[in-house]
């Protein structure tokens, strides 16, 4: 609070003959709400699982194991969201000139960057878990290795999420539709979980979290597909899931070569996973532009 007070002393500087009391608050409020209920869910959402595994495991180290998968992951999709903080300000502002052909330029090229980064991300961290984990966590965290492989899919889902909420709804000004959104897959979060996590500690909680996502995905999809050509926009990434499909395949294979050194398996497999995705898209790429220019 103190650092947004601080902010005011610089205002006179840039701006002149402008006082506290024009200021009409009200008309913000309830924008301002807009914004601020799906974020409070959000931060419920993010910590209600680890929550309910607390309290209704007796067995602690569900929730040790949990917590420090989930940790992994996000820190994971950190880097598949990475490009929604500067694509914000720029969609509202194309928005705001009515320029809607751009605007779907924009979201095309966030969906393709989003599918290019997190398509070899979830099956990379599926394919090298089992070596990784024990080394990044520990040996004691063993069953994290499973609660990993069942969060992945979470960077593709949240992706796409944050494409279509954060980068899409929120700079047009559909934040009602943003917000019902997160509640809906927040209430299905809690429902599931009174189920899933009784009769399947972490694991369950994990399947919760994939399918509660999915339903956020689903919602926001309906909301934007008379303005963006989903389908269109899926065909046109399947490279992605295609070539991260082969990198997974090929990096399990040399699990065949029987290396004892977890380090140098994980080192290996991710060296060979990347030089496999990028000649896969690369291959795909010259195989479209030569049918291209044959027709």
């Amino acid at each position: 609070m103190l650092g947004n007070i601080s902010l005011w002393f610089y205002l006179p500087k840039y701006f002149n003959n402008y006082y506290i009391k024009n200021l009409n608050i009200k008309k913000h409020i309830y924008p301002i709400l807009l914004l601020f209920i799906p974020q409070v869910a959000l931060k419920i959402y993010n910590i209600i699982d680890k929550i309910m595994i607390g309290y209704m495991i007796l067995d602690k180290s569900e929730l040790g194991n949990y917590e420090e998968a989930y940790k992994l992951i996000n820190i994971l999709f950190t880097v598949v969201s990475s490009l929604g903080v500067v694509m914000i300000p720029r969609i509202a502002n194309i928005f705001s000139t009515g320029n809607y052909k751009k605007l779907n330029n924009y979201i095309k090229s966030s969906f393709e960057f989003t599918f290019f980064l997190s398509f070899p991300i979830m099956f990379g961290i599926i394919a090298i878990s089992k070596e990784f984990v024990p080394i990044f966590l520990g040996e004691e965290y063993k069953k994290a290795i499973l609660i990993v492989t069942s969060l992945a899919p979470i960077i593709l889902f949240c992706g796409i999420t944050n494409v279509i909420g954060t980068q899409y709804l929120l700079p047009t000004k559909r934040q009602k539709q943003y917000t019902i959104s997160i509640i809906v897959g927040l209430i299905v979060n809690i429902i599931l979980n009174l189920i899933f996590i009784k009769r399947a500690g972490a694991i369950g909680a994990a399947i919760v979290t994939i399918i509660s996502q999915f339903i956020v995905l689903l919602i926001q999809v309906s909301y934007i597909k008379k303005q963006v050509n989903i389908k269109s926009i899926f065909a046109s990434n399947i490279k992605y899931l295609i070539a991260s499909f082969i990198m997974f395949v090929v990096c399990n294979l040399l699990n065949l070569l029987n290396i004892n050194n977890r380090v140098i398996l994980v080192i290996l497999k991710i060296f060979v996973g990347v030089i496999i995705y990028f000649i896969f898209i690369y291959i795909y790429n010259k195989i479209i532009y030569l049918n291209i220019e044959q027709k």
